[in-house]
């Protein structure tokens, strides 16, 4: 009568699921709001069999949802204390079976003190627990085996951004953790950019990848702060001072380590990258490369210069050059300062303003799954340091500016249309890029390279040597070092090696053009990546353009842009400018754009051939009219 009274007063929800019941040897409620924990299982199944109960069939359901079921025999009775104990086991069972029906369950069963309760139904694709088969009880120890749920397929890796990850009870706020992460990577990075650019290759195989070195200072922070929360801020610290103190023979030996126990580790395959087949041959393939021609009309507002500035518009931006007595402002920190082309007379300096302070990363959002999303702000990558907050991370011993108008840019070198060439073979197309640097007539080429497409052919690839002083040659990006420029021997013929460094010194950009212009003609298809900053900076004006930009453009359109890295990871699923601070290389650029548009050409031919094109003697042939 208690336990009847406090089951109705009390809901189920675990209050006394502690306590154990007061009536635990004789308790016939299916719902006890009490603990039955100290009944072992044996004593269970004693009790289960001592009361008579019965297992729960389909029948049996069925028999109760068309009116009361019949009692059924019971063979071993032999005396009148169990009759009593079956007739009262009956009633307990029927009794569970009306509150069953109450609640929904069909035919499986959960076990109780009393006897068996009928289970909610499995939810679509829900494994059934271990214990339960068919319906009915078994033992935890026995054969049948157990049903488990399909894993669910493992989640692309995302790169991250240099912001602590989410854990919880972080050991410290987030400005502490991004500072000491910040810290970790900063001489991390020192230690990995000689490990870089060590000339043994036993050596510089040990270097991290930008992303792989932002990774492993995400992950010892993120160890240190799940492992040793309570002395979380000495850890690092300790850390950070090792790091800045630790040469790089120190640094070789621990990422050898680290390398050996990497390599203990199963790694997943490295994809294969995406194989391009147009079903065509060369000569076919370049005949389809007028389809893929950017329309002129057009290129104006994608920063492309279709005509030669005139000598009026020349001098309008000789006397501006003039009027402004060299003040610019600077493309890195947006600061205005003074630059000497020749150097001034009283002292030899080349610019005003001092250091420039910048990032050499564009601001992001965090993202990725592991970034702590309560940090919102835009940050930059380079540092991790929000914008308008962190001044710069990067230095450079002067600033420096970009000129983009046409005109002042024909007043250091003038521009030259792609002159006729008799001599080049039809059927022919080439792959185009350039590198550039910092001077003090502004961004001027450093670099030109040159392939042939489809095959990727070197045709092309030679330093040149700027007109104005040098203030920065952009390593980071451009991949020209000081020391190329002073090893490469001076030349005029283009570099057949196949190799990008070292490489071929042109005295000027008159005459790296010139050997560009021996492979091209007013109609030879000029591929590359966003090439109207290359065809701006060799000054150079071509009718007959393949802009990989223009072939695959950004879903919200201009200005937004993808760039070369992305579309090739994307289409071709191949990596690429993967040398981090050592720079890009301009010949792998050149021939990452031209298997794009192979790929294009692949697609177009695709459409073209259900619409009933064909070809003859490698020349594209239209359906016929009554087609």
């Amino acid at each position: 009568m208690v336990q009847n009274s406090l089951d109705l007063m009390f809901s189920t929800i675990g209050l006394f699921r502690t306590v154990e019941c007061p009536e635990i040897q004789q308790c016939q409620l299916p719902n006890c709001i009490f603990s039955h924990e100290k009944i072992s299982r044996s004593k269970r199944r004693d009790l289960s069999q001592s009361s008579g109960d019965v297992e729960l069939r389909d029948e049996d359901s069925i028999g109760l949802e068309q009116g009361p079921r019949k009692k059924r025999r019971i063979s071993s009775i032999n005396d009148d204390n169990t009759a009593e104990a079956e007739t009262e086991a009956k009633t307990r069972n029927r009794d569970s079976h009306d509150m069953t029906l109450k609640v929904g369950a069909r035919k499986t069963a959960h076990i109780t003190a009393s006897g068996y309760i009928s289970r909610p139904p499995l939810r679509s694709g829900e494994a059934r627990p271990s214990g339960f088969v068919n319906g009915k009880h078994t033992e935890p120890n026995s054969a049948t085996p157990k049903i488990h749920s399909q894993a669910s397929p493992a989640k692309k890796a995302v790169a991250e951004p240099l912001n602590p990850r989410m854990i919880p009870n972080p050991p410290a706020p987030h400005a502490t953790r991004l500072k000491l992460v910040t810290m970790l990577h900063e001489h991390m990075n020192r230690l990995n950019k000689e490990v870089r650019l060590s000339s043994d290759p036993s050596v510089s195989v040990l270097g991290f990848s930008p992303q792989q070195l932002v990774t492993a200072a995400l992950d010892e922070e993120e160890r240190a702060a799940r492992e040793n929360p309570s002395i979380y801020p000495n850890i690092l610290g300790l850390r950070v001072v090792a790091l800045k103190k630790m040469k790089l023979d120190a640094w070789k030996r621990e990422r050898l380590k680290q390398a050996t126990e990497k390599s203990r580790v199963t790694s997943t395959p490295v994809p294969t990258p995406k194989s391009i087949i147009t079903g065509l041959s060369s000569s076919e393939e370049i005949a389809l490369l007028p389809w893929l021609f950017a329309k002129q009309e057009a290129l104006v507002k994608y920063g492309y210069i279709p005509l030669a500035p005139s000598e009026k518009e020349v001098e309008q931006a000789r006397n501006g050059v003039e009027a402004a007595q060299g003040w610019e402002q600077c493309d890195r920190c947006n600061t205005r300062f003074q630059v000497f082309p020749g150097r001034r007379a009283e002292d030899g300096a080349l610019t005003t303003g001092g250091t420039c302070l910048y990032h050499h990363a564009k601001p992001r959002r965090p993202t990725g799954e592991h970034a702590d999303k309560s940090h919102r702000d835009l940050f930059y990558p380079c540092c991790n340091g929000t914008v308008g907050a962190s001044p710069g991370c990067t230095s450079s011993d002067s600033h420096v500016f970009k000129v983009s108008e046409a005109k002042r840019l024909a007043l250091v070198t003038p521009f030259e249309e792609t002159p006729p060439n008799p001599s080049l073979r039809i059927g022919t197309a080439v792959c185009f890029d350039c590198e550039m640097g910092y001077t003090t007539y502004g961004m001027e080429l450093i670099r030109l390279t040159a392939t042939s497409w489809p095959d990727g052919r070197n045709l092309v690839d030679v330093l040149v040597r700027p007109l104005g002083e040098i203030l920065d040659l952009n390593s980071r990006f451009s991949g020209v070092w000081p020391t190329d420029l002073a090893s490469a021997s001076s030349s005029s013929t283009p570099s057949t090696s196949g190799s990008p460094l070292p490489l071929q010194l042109a005295e000027s950009l008159s005459a790296a053009r010139a050997l560009l212009f021996s492979h091209l003609a007013p109609t030879t298809p000029l591929i590359g990546h966003a090439i109207e900053n290359d065809l701006n900076s060799a000054r150079i004006i071509h009718p007959s353009v393949i802009d990989t930009t223009l072939l695959y453009p950004h879903p919200r359109g201009l200005p937004m842009r993808l760039g070369l890295k992305a579309l090739v990871k994307r289409h071709l699923e191949r990596d690429i400018q993967m040398g981090g601070e050592l720079g890009h290389d301009s010949a792998e650029d050149a021939r990452a754009a031209g298997d794009l548009v192979r790929s294009k050409v692949g697609d177009l031919w695709k459409g073209m051939k259900r619409e009933g094109w064909t070809f003859e003697n490698s020349r594209p042939v239209p359906p016929s009219p009554g087609r």
